[in-house]
Order: structure tokens, then C-alpha cells, then sequence
């Protein structure tokens, strides 16, 4: 009984975890600020400051779900070692 609530326990958190990357890697995917700033300077076009701030909260906010997936990863290879 213990090994099937861990084993449900265990596949809870990799999914979560799984639904986590998955988010983060969709907000990444079609968003490379970095390339449209650099090339917009290269035109000698100004890059408004706002741009600039909305790409280091957009990193933030990435950073914190892969943190969360790491947590999780990291509780569940706990688990299983228990």
C-alpha cells in the first residue's frame, strides 16, 4: 500500500513538474528580446527603457517556474530514494 501512494505521489510531481517546463518553454519559444533589441540598435533605432524592463521581468518569470521545476525534481528524486 506505501508503494502504490508513493508511486502515485511520485507521478504527481513529475507531471507537475513536466506541466512546469512545458510552460516555461512556451513562454521562451518565439520571444528572443535579446535579437530584436540588437537589431534594432544596429538600425540606429532607440529600444524604448519599457522593452528593457518587460524582458528582465519576462526572465524573472522564467527563471522562477524553472526553479519550481528544479524543486520539484529535486522532492521528487527524494522521494524515491526514501
Amino acid at each position: 500500500m506505501a508503494s502504490l501512494i508513493f508511486s502515485i505521489r511520485t507521478n504527481q510531481m513529475q507531471a507537475q513538474t513536466q506541466r512546469i517546463l512545458d510552460e516555461a518553454e512556451k513562454r521562451l519559444t518565439g520571444t528572443n528580446v535579446d535579437d530584436l533589441v540588437k537589431r534594432a540598435q544596429t538600425a540606429g533605432q532607440k529600444v524604448p527603457d519599457r522593452i528593457f524592463a518587460q524582458k528582465g521581468e519576462h526572465t524573472q518569470k522564467i527563471t522562477n517556474i524553472i526553479d519550481q521545476a528544479d524543486h520539484l525534481q529535486q522532492r521528487s528524486q527524494g522521494l524515491r530514494n526514501s
